[in-house]
């Protein structure tokens, strides 16, 4: 029954609509930007523009989880869960200082959460998700080749993928199809260094345009192009596992016989207490 409510609802002849918008704020604070008039955190309508941003995502986390058919939610670190007045506060600062806001979306047995970032001075909506590379090899090529070669049979031509090297060494990237190739994938290890890299992003950029600004034009976008994400980026994707760690072998003795069990060898090094027994003496059970 679930099911077909499901298909029901995501029917466009059942005439039911999200009406999700963003309000009169959230267009007044990308003009803002846009004219490049400082945002200001005592201003309330840099906090309601916030408010918008935060339902919009909770409104996405919901129709992603209608069209798997599994719970999704916001990612919300736990210094917020308790207080989501700071988690307000610290997004107002976000928008103020960088112009843009940020959150995730977590999926259940996903390799990583979606990772949402909206621009307001780009006018991008910046979908990642960061996946761990092996540890367990000794090749930077075969680390890299673990994420790109689930990609194989992709053909979309969007899609960027960086590579994260540890020791503040600057990201490489390179279109997906691009990475794919044998020859330019060469293109993705920092020269001179040995280090594994410590991960991997795949993202996909979305250039809004004016749409960002209009009340319906980042919510029928975002609805859009999270579901495609996934679908695309994600739902095939596979995280990287540790293996569990193995019995170790004991070393043998250096003086043990090649021929002799550690049993035996054992045995000969205790010597039982000799009895004298006399042939008058009458032994009885103990």
């Amino acid at each position: 029954m679930l099911k077909e409510l499901i298909r029901f609802l995501k029917d466009n002849a059942s005439g039911i609509s999200s009406n999700m918008r963003m309000s009169s704020d959230w267009k007044d604070t990308c003009n803002l930007v846009h004219q490049n008039t400082p945002l200001k955190k005592s201003d309330d309508a840099t906090a309601q523009a916030v408010s918008d941003w935060h339902q919009l995502v909770r409104y996405l986390a919901i129709r992603l989880s209608v069209s798997l058919g599994e719970s999704c939610s916001i990612w919300i670190a736990r210094k917020h869960t308790k207080d989501p007045a700071k988690r307000l506060a610290e997004d107002v600062s976000e928008l103020v200082n960088n112009q843009a806001l940020v959150n995730e979306i977590d999926i259940p047995n996903a390799a990583g959460r979606i990772e949402l970032t909206v621009s307001l001075l780009r006018k991008t909506l910046d979908l990642r998700v960061n996946v761990d590379t092996p540890k367990d090899v000794k090749q930077q090529r075969a680390a890299i080749n673990f994420v790109l070669n689930q990609f194989k049979n992709a053909s979309c031509e969007d899609i960027l993928i960086r590579v994260n090297w540890p020791r503040r060494v600057a990201a490489t990237e390179l279109p997906l199809q691009k990475a794919l190739d044998e020859d330019q994938r060469k293109e993705l290890i920092p020269e001179n260094f040995k280090e594994l890299p410590t991960s991997i992003d795949v993202i996909r950029i979305i250039d809004l345009g004016g749409k960002l600004k209009t009340a319906t034009g980042l919510p029928e976008i975002a609805e859009l192009e999270v579901v495609r994400f996934y679908q695309d980026a994600l739902q095939g994707l596979k995280r990287w596992i540790p293996e569990a760690p193995k019995v170790r072998k004991k070393a043998k003795p250096d003086n043990l016989d090649q021929n002799e069990s550690p049993s035996e060898s054992m045995l000969t090094l205790i010597e039982e207490p000799e009895i004298p027994v006399s042939l008058n003496t009458v032994i009885t059970p103990s």
